[in-house]
């Protein structure tokens, strides 16, 4: 009786299997979709608004400089140090 059960019961859990993976690789390609299109979307609005027009776009290039200016004092520095120590 439990085999003829289970052989009729088979072909409905093997088919929910089914279900479930083609549900899932659908799922999988609508996000990796979804992540391009944004990608896209975002490459596209800079190419229209250039980050450097853009409100913080100024102030994060003014930020960078200064990085760049505090890095270079910093291997002068170090540099004239390493000069003296030798």
């Amino acid at each position: 009786m439990k085999k003829l059960l289970l052989s009729k019961s088979a072909p409905l859990i093997l088919s929910g299997l089914v279900l479930l993976y083609v549900l899932s690789l659908i799922y999988t390609f609508s996000m990796m979709s979804k992540v391009s299109f944004d990608t896209f979307n975002k490459n596209f609005a800079e190419a229209i608004v250039p980050p450097s027009i853009s409100s913080g776009a100024l102030r994060y290039s003014e930020e960078k400089e200064l990085l760049k200016t505090e890095k270079l004092e910093l291997y002068k520095a170090y540099t004239s140090e390493m000069k003296k120590n030798k």
